[in-house]
Formats: C-alpha cells, sequence, structure tokens
C-alpha cells in the first residue's frame, strides 16, 4: 500500500494518530538510573509492563472505531430567541450533545487486535460485527455481543484495514474493550467459537481518544505543522523522508523551549496516569471539537530504539521487508521477557481546559530539546562461575527449564504438553494441587503391552470430567477407570477437539495407525 498519497496516506495519518494515544499507554515502564555502576556481569534492568501492554500481548483487547454523527439543526418552533433565554437554550443544547453526538455500538468498527509489534508499533486486525448489547436497568452499557463473519472473513494489518473501512470524511473515536473471560455457567446454546462477549475497558489503562477529525481538518493540521516537522526532526509525515541526523535546532527567545512552563514538566516528566487525566481535562475547546493528539508525547525511549524511533518507524511502513524483519525481531525480543504485572495506575483530578494546549506545546518542545544526561555504559557480560553444590537439589528447588504448551479446559482445569518427554498431563482443579495424571504420545514398540498408547487426550478429558464422582485427589487419581469406557472416552474427544485451538493442541499425538479410529478402542 503506497503512503505517498491518496487513501493510503489518509490511512497512514490515522494509524499515526492512533500510535501516537496509545504509546505513552504500552511503553515499557524503566526505573529511574541510580549513581552506582552495575555490577560485573550483571544484565541490564528490564523495563516493567504496564496492564495495558500485557492484555494486548495476550490477545484480549478489542478496538471499537466509533463515528461522530452529522451535526443536526434544533427544530424551531418559530419564535426568534433572544437574551438569557437565547443563552439557556444554548446551554441546554451543548448539555445534550455529549451523548449523541457519537454513533451507537451498532455503527462502530469493531477490530480484534490478534497481534502487536512494539518496535514499530504494527498491529494485526480481525475485523468483527456487532451483534447486540446488554445495559443495565439505568441504561448504561455493560456488555457487547460481537461476531466473526464468516463469509468474509477480514484479517489484514492495521493501516490496511483503516484504509479499506474507514471514512476519512467522518471523525473517529476510539474506544478500547476486552475480552469478558469471567468463568460463569453458559447455556448449551452460547457455546459457539465465533461470538464473542466484551467488556467496557478500564479508562486508566487506555483512554478513549479522538484519532481523527475529519480529512479537511486533518490535512490542514498537517500543512500547519509542516515547517516545525521540516526542519529535521523526521515525524510521522507521510510521503517524504526521514529527518535528518536528529540534531537540535538553535533555541529562539521566545520560543517554546525557553518558557517557565515548558522547563516545569520537563522536570515533572508525566506518567500515563498523569496523562490520561490532562486529556480528560481539555475534552473539547470553545468549537466542539476534541483536542488534537500529541504528535510527540513518548519522548522517551521504547524497547531500546533510540531517540530517532520515529525515522525507523517511517522506513518500516514504507518497506514491507523491513516489517517483516522487524515483526521477526520485535516477536523475539517480547518474548524473552518473563511478564510482570504493574498496579493499575490511580485516577488523578485534571485542570483546566488550557492544560491540555499547554502541555502539547511543552512536549513538542521536549521531542527537539538536547540530551537530558549522559546515556548509560552498557553492561559488560562476564561469564559467572557456577556455585558449588553439596549435594543433590530437593524436588522443592529444581526450576523446569522446558516451555510447555497448556490448554485451559473451563471448569475442569488443564492439560499440559511437555516436549521434552513427548507427554500429555492433564491438571485437575477441583481437587487442586497433586490431582494429575499424565499419558506419552510416543508410539508404543512392536513388543508393547500397551494398545492405543501416543493418542492420549480422549481418555485425559474423560478423568477430567470424572472429578464430580470422587471427593478428594487421591481417589480421583487412583480410583477412576473411566478412562477404559470407549464411549466415553470418543465422547470426551469430540467435544474437546471442538474448541477453538484444540486441533492445533492435538497435532502432538502420534498418527492414526491404518485401519485405527480417531479414539482408540482399547487403552491401558
Amino acid at each position: 500500500m503506497c503512503i505517498c498519497s491518496g487513501i493510503g496516506q489518509l490511512a497512514h495519518m490515522c494509524h499515526s494518530n492512533l500510535v501516537d494515544a496509545v504509546r505513552p499507554f504500552l511503553r515499557l515502564i524503566r526505573d529511574k538510573a541510580v549513581g552506582t555502576a552495575p555490577e560485573a556481569g550483571a544484565r541490564p534492568a528490564k523495563g516493567k509492563k504496564s496492564k495495558a501492554r500485557l492484555m494486548m500481548e495476550q490477545s484480549e483487547l478489542i478496538l471499537e472505531l466509533r463515528p461522530k454523527r452529522q451535526a443536526s439543526q434544533a427544530p424551531s418552533s418559530g419564535e426568534v430567541l433572544t437574551g438569557w433565554a437565547a443563552l439557556e437554550a444554548q446551554f441546554e443544547a451543548m448539555a445534550t450533545a455529549s451523548s449523541t453526538e457519537w454513533g451507537s455500538t451498532s455503527e462502530s468498527l469493531w477490530f480484534f487486535v490478534g497481534y502487536a509489534n512494539f518496535k514499530v508499533y504494527d498491529f494485526t486486525f480481525l475485523v468483527l460485527e456487532f451483534l447486540d448489547e446488554e445495559c443495565d436497568s439505568d441504561g448504561v452499557l455493560q456488555k457487547v455481543f460481537l461476531h466473526v463473519p464468516d463469509e468474509s472473513l477480514h484479517v489484514s494489518r492495521s493501516r490496511m484495514a483503516l484504509a479499506d473501512l474507514v471514512d476519512f470524511q467522518k471523525r473517529w473515536r476510539a474506544v478500547w474493550w476486552q475480552l469478558d473471560n469471567r468463568q460463569k455457567m453458559l447455556d448449551k446454546d452460547d457455546f459457539v467459537p465465533d461470538v464473542l462477549e466484551v467488556l467496557p475497558l478500564n479508562p486508566e489503562l487506555l483512554p478513549v481518544f479522538t484519532i481523527w477529525q475529519g480529512q479537511a481538518e486533518e490535512e490542514l493540521r498537517r500543512k500547519r505543522s509542516a515547517p516545525r516537522r521540516s526542519g529535521g526532526g523526521g515525524g510521522h509525515d507521510p510521503g517524504g523522508p526521514p529527518g535528518g541526523s536528529g540534531g537540535c535546532k538553535p533555541q529562539v527567545a521566545g520560543s517554546s523551549r525557553s518558557r517557565p512552563e515548558v522547563l516545569q514538566v520537563r522536570k515533572s516528566r508525566k506518567g500515563p496516569a498523569e496523562y490520561a487525566a490532562a486529556v480528560a481535562a481539555g475534552q473539547e475547546d470553545a468549537d466542539g471539537n476534541d483536542p488534537p493528539l500529541l504528535d510527540a508525547v513518548d519522548a522517551g525511549a521504547d524497547d531500546e530504539d533510540n531517540e530517532s524511533e520515529a525515522d525507523w518507524e517511517i522506513l518500516a511502513d514504507a518497506a514491507e521487508a523491513f516489517a517483516e524483519c522487524a515483526d521477526d525481531e520485535g516477536e523475539a525480543g517480547e518474548a524473552a521477557q518473563p511478564p510482570e504485572v504493574e498496579p493499575e495506575p490511580s485516577s488523578s483530578v485534571g485542570g483546566p481546559g488550557s492544560a491540555l494546549r499547554d502541555l502539547r506545546t511543552a512536549v513538542e518542545a521536549l521531542a527537539s530539546a538536547e540530551d537530558l544526561g549522559p546515556a548509560e555504559p552498557a553492561a559488560v557480560h562476564l561469564p559467572s562461575a557456577p556455585e558449588p553444590r553439596d549435594g543433590p537439589a530437593d524436588a522443592s528447588s529444581r526450576v523446569k527449564t522446558v516451555k510447555e504448551e497448556s490448554f485451559p479446559v473451563w471448569r475442569l482445569g488443564s492439560i499440559r504438553y511437555n516436549p521434552r518427554s513427548q507427554t500429555y498431563t492433564a491438571f485437575c482443579s477441583q481437587h487442586g494441587e497433586g490431582c494429575k495424571r499424565n499419558r506419552t504420545c510416543k508410539a508404543p514398540s512392536t513388543r508393547s503391552s500397551r494398545p492405543g498408547q501416543g493418542r492420549p487426550l480422549g481418555q485425559l478429558l474423560a478423568w477430567l470430567k470424572d472429578a464430580k464422582n470422587f471427593s478428594d485427589a487421591e481417589q480421583h487419581v487412583h480410583g477412576s477407570t473411566v478412562h477404559l469406557d470407549y464411549e466415553s472416552r470418543r465422547a470426551a474427544r469430540i467435544s474437546f477437539l471442538a474448541l477453538p485451538g484444540a486441533l492445533h493442541f492435538a497435532r502432538h499425538e502420534r498418527a492414526r495407525a491404518p485401519g485405527e479410529s480417531d479414539e482408540p478402542r482399547v487403552v491401558s
């Protein structure tokens, strides 16, 4: 897709606005630098991940793009209002406009965010369709039901999805939702693989943003910011080459960098919670328009990127090969970091409407400011000598080094596959720790007396379902014989393989022998 002109350029501009809005809430949160030098052989500290980032990595977030309705004239009775009556009518119209100016959820575009690359901030979108919504007794929206269309499955990269579906003449607002993964009882008719139930996401994790003001307004904003960006800053402007060396511009008397409020913001280093409060404080200006997004709100490093991260984003957008290469590197880099859950940020009280405009001016100064301090020296990685051991470690001190593949079985427990031992292990959640059973996936030898060995999912699922007939783990582990019943194993396998992702999880079982059914007739 060309981003130099036409629809591709508009989609790239809209995507850049979306990235500018969510980046402060998704980037790694790094601890403040300490004055002591790192120890020899110590690894550099990794940044913590926000809860919103963890949810996006686990594919739990849904993006809703909600259009704004065209402004409609209030019906008039023919009477011309003047003085206080006209002012009162104007206030009444302003009070009701906020709840009616944006379209309903049935008019929105819905995207399931299946993958996110946090180096170039590119996403994979699955288009969803609106089915129904659920409100409480006060009419407050509580849940939305979405559907995966069978006839027109639409999976694409985020810019392509925006170019295909967004009407850029309208104004669009980004609203975030999360999958409803709470444990609850479901009717038999609700067990369908193509319906998603989503709940409103806490706005402190990812606030609501107006990411598109309409084509005319966005192009006007781009023209206004063109002189400021042409001096060597790079930025998100599509169609042009990245900025120069990224050097600092000379400071001009009276510029925003010399203003005291700019220096105050530079010292404060606002985080995601304060940034959300500032956005909430200036939702609309005097004309009823939402404030423009902060183009350079994330001036800090993200995922070990340097200060010219925006330049690399332009290259990644324009060159398909670079983006694919970056995707692979980003996935490997992110997968190596253990998840660390950060407490949810506390809400803060917003200031006056002008706070956002002052913050925008300050952040623009930060984007082109000189280096705030010397860079930290890279830690030297030296191999450390192994610690001596007096004797063999007990079972409680052993650390499992193999990465197991887990599949949750709702209300029953889970099944894990160990690639080193080539075994499936069923864990019963009703009786807790110690209630488990494992079976191998290896094919039996020619002299083996274990018929059916290597295809254990049917008997493991039947064993999990048999937990209701036993009072404790010992009786369940040693007393259950349901796995000897072929019909029970066959029914358990059929119901399990109907779950999303179950066929992929079952790929580790040995292949069926000639003439053998999917579930072996006899097992031991």
